[in-house]
């Protein structure tokens, strides 16, 4: 993997990045890629898209396995649910490291919003499979990421939903706005996954995220 190629500009792909008040922040440009590529890939073919952004931790006292075995099974799971309902499903997660004898990892997710668009039950059945991976109770492992760090309410589960087609004029107009702003914000958030920090003391050998094939 190249994870020398890093930037720090405020877009990627003609879409914002968080870089910091001050671009002092840096991200992989690899994660980056991976990021853009399966939003676009959703996005053109759903008209109605969620984006979720979801962090996974292991509970106190779980001794991980030293890869990213547990993470990748929880992936796993979650593809093959989401093809059992007939759901499209895409995803990138990263691993970090940070105080703590374990790794925690920071995801994103896109789901077709025809058939899922509720992020809480979404988030519900990622807590439900994540206890069957690590056969524990998993409640308050996996954060919604719907509050802010001085607790407001933030939101999560967004909808990207692209002009339809009998719209015209001004109202077109609009939506494809509101589309596009949608779509900004959401690769910016989904920038963070991308930033160098904590990322430096992953093992050899040991991929630092992964995503759902396209």
């Amino acid at each position: 993997m190249n994870y020398q190629s890093t930037t720090n500009a405020p877009q990627f792909q003609d879409l914002a990045i968080n870089n910091g008040r001050q671009e002092q922040f840096f991200c992989f440009d690899i994660i980056l890629q991976k990021i853009h590529e399966r939003i676009k890939l959703m996005t053109e073919r759903y008209s109605r898209v969620m984006f979720v952004r979801f962090d996974i931790r292991f509970p106190r006292g779980y001794q991980a396995q030293g890869g990213n075995d547990e993470v990748s099974h929880l992936f796993k799971m979650m593809k093959e649910n989401a093809r059992t309902r007939k759901t499209a499903f895409h995803f990138v997660w990263v691993r970090e490291k940070a105080g703590s004898d374990n790794p925690h990892y920071h995801a994103i997710a896109l789901l077709d919003a025809s058939r899922s668009s509720n992020y809480i039950e979404f988030i519900a059945e990622v807590t439900r499979v994540w206890g069957h991976v690590l056969n524990c109770h998993a409640a308050g492992l996996i954060d919604r990421c719907d509050f802010d760090s001085f607790g407001n309410y933030t939101g999560n589960g967004i909808i990207l939903q692209r002009p339809i087609r009998r719209a015209i004029g001004e109202d077109r107009s609009a939506l494809e706005q509101d589309f596009w702003a949608k779509l900004n914000w959401c690769n910016e958030w989904a920038s963070y996954l991308a930033k160098v920090n904590q990322k430096e003391d992953t093992p050899y050998r040991v991929r630092r995220f992964g995503a759902s094939k396209i």
